[in-house]
């Protein structure tokens, strides 16, 4: 049986973006294959005519096709905001990029079966933890937010939990 959603229930949001280290990592990825349009097109001395002008075209339009996206994505970064609305009984995730991309997915807070705690293990340093949402109907679980402390990790999974449809 279906449970009821209480009205008086805040909506909660967690944000995230790019942080500064991966739009520096980024940016730098794409600079070089910028500089095979410039060895190829702009740079004098070098002669290319016929058909080798044609190849130097299409190498030039792949390398700007891979740097110039880089360097969008490092300028303007990526931002993603998961809601979780009682209200309305709804878990979305709202994801907005450079050049006005945005998306958004969402679910009804009575198919998630329960919000849980990942560990993500990196190479270099202590994992961090993730909140998880995993739905009844085996859809790919959808992280909430991340925390670097798992004690904290556990009380935004309780927190976020609490917000779900009482079940009968």
């Amino acid at each position: 049986m279906m449970g009821s959603l209480d009205p008086t229930k805040e909506v909660v949001r967690f944000e995230e973006a790019f942080c500064g280290g991966s739009r520096a990592i980024l940016g730098l990825a794409g600079l070089p294959p910028l500089l095979a349009s410039w060895e190829l097109l702009v740079r004098h001395g070098i002669a290319i005519s016929g058909g080798a002008a044609v190849l130097a075209w299409l190498v030039s339009a792949g390398a700007l096709a891979v740097g110039l996206p880089l360097l969008g994505v490092a300028l303007m970064g990526f931002e993603r905001t998961v809601t979780v609305d009682p209200r309305e009984g709804t878990l979305s995730k709202h994801a907005r990029g450079p050049f006005r991309l945005a998306w958004t997915r969402t679910q009804a807070l009575t198919l998630v079966s329960e919000i849980g705690v990942e560990p993500e293990a990196w190479n270099d340093g202590l994992p961090t933890w993730c909140v998880v949402a995993r739905f009844k109907d085996r859809a790919q679980p959808w992280r909430i937010t991340r925390r670097a402390d798992r004690d904290d990790a556990l009380l935004v999974a309780r927190d976020t939990a609490s917000r779900l449809p009482v079940a009968y």
